[in-house]
């Protein structure tokens, strides 16, 4: 069961384009949170300007 505030943080993850995570790659930025547990950091990859 997931209570619906880590819902609600994992679809605007996925929304920004970024994916939930353990640990966010090297080539990773972290962009926000999502599930405490098992996935706490909302990953996506870095944009060279």
């Amino acid at each position: 069961f997931l209570a619906p505030r880590s819902l609600k943080r994992q679809i605007h993850c996925l929304k920004m384009d970024g994916r939930c995570e353990v640990e966010c790659l090297s080539f990773e930025d972290k962009i926000g949170g999502c599930r405490a547990e098992l996935t706490p950091f909302c990953c996506r990859k870095r944009v060279n300007n």
